[in-house]
């Protein structure tokens, strides 16, 4: 089993679970919920059914008691109030890798393509972002959305809109293979470098960045904000590894 991704709802953690390979087809996927402590509440809480095949599981987000799991070329949609589920087809989709949201629609990266597509959640209408190569993580905070891009190792803002062109930070050197991305309330950026072996902190005036963590290959990352502490799921580690409030402020 590798566990690929968090996000929390509440005070529970929700972790995404790929078993073989990545972007395997094979329906033995499974969404687990993790207690304030870490201990597993529900190690299958979600799994295959022939309303959501679950496959490869990744990003994952929550949109109006709705968790939203990428998985491949589809989006599945649960209810978080029952056991309802369904999977909206991506149109063009090659391989759906993070999820966020702004509150209004879902956003998805497509890893091989290097778009993101917008999914509105009424109609499952869908619109293609162009984006930049192999881009991975994407979130939203402050009131602007952010990427991370596998292969060119960098981190972009974004603009949901499409209109203008991604801005690079221009912090590529520090990085090897950048997975997951998180916005902190005072403007820092915290991102995962599954090849570094590490997670970094990002100064809000994107000038300098420090290593937080060494941490065997961490990818996608959740950040409690009530507790403030970070979740990183270690993909080869089939654990995900809990971080207080002194991780986050590099202690």
């Amino acid at each position: 089993m590798k566990i690929a991704l968090t996000l929390l709802i509440a005070l529970k953690g929700m972790v995404s679970n790929i078993v073989g390979e990545g972007w395997g087809d094979d329906g033995d996927g499974f969404i687990s919920i993790l207690n304030p402590d870490g201990t597993i509440a529900a190690l299958r809480w979600r799994q295959a059914t022939s309303d959501a095949r679950l496959s490869a599981p990744k990003g994952l987000c929550v949109l109006n008691d709705q968790l939203y799991c990428a998985d491949i070329d589809v989006v599945h949609r649960f209810d978080l109030k029952g056991p309802g589920s369904s999977t909206m087809p991506i149109p063009g989709a090659k391989h759906l890798n993070d999820l966020a949201t702004d509150g209004k629609a879902v956003y998805a990266s497509d890893t091989e393509r290097g778009v993101v597509v917008k999914i509105d959640p009424a109609t499952c209408k869908t619109s293609v972002i162009d984006a930049v190569a192999s881009i991975n993580g994407i979130t939203f905070g402050n009131g602007k959305m952010y990427c991370v891009s596998w292969d060119l190792h960098e981190i972009y803002e974004l603009d949901p809109s499409g209109e203008t062109a991604p801005k690079p930070f221009g912090l590529a050197r520090h990085f090897k293979n950048l997975d997951g991305i998180e916005v902190l309330p005072g403007g820092e950026i915290v991102v995962s470098d599954f090849r570094g072996n590490s997670v970094w902190m990002v100064s809000a005036d994107r000038k300098t960045a420090i290593k937080l963590l060494d941490v065997k290959t961490p990818a996608d990352i959740a950040i409690d904000r009530d507790g403030m502490r970070l979740f990183v799921p270690l993909f080869h580690g089939d654990e995900v590894d809990i971080f207080g409030p002194a991780a986050l402020k590099g202690q």
